[in-house]
């Protein structure tokens, strides 16, 4: 995906965000497959979003728990960034 379809995603993704927990989901030591972006309006709001998510997606939840999903070894970093309402 683009940075301009990227950043456009993002902005209709915000409904008032303020904050947002960025997790990226790498293979081995290749750059980001899957990043996942949940934003809310307190740090507590956007890692409640993560939380729930983390139960009802078996990928990033084995990647993020055990390093793995299947026979395929996976790390994740994680990361908050502040919402830029311009």
């Amino acid at each position: 995906m683009n940075n301009d379809r990227k950043e456009r995603l993002l902005q209709e993704q915000d409904n008032g965000a303020k904050i947002r927990l960025v997790v990226d989901i790498f293979e081995a030591k290749s750059y980001p497959v899957v990043t996942h972006i949940f934003n809310g309006r307190t740090r507590a709001e956007a890692q409640s979003y993560y939380d729930a998510h983390l139960e009802t997606d078996e990928f990033m939840r084995g990647c993020v728990r055990a390093g793995r999903y299947g026979k395929l070894i996976c790390r994740h970093e994680t990361r908050w960034e502040e919402v830029d309402a311009g």
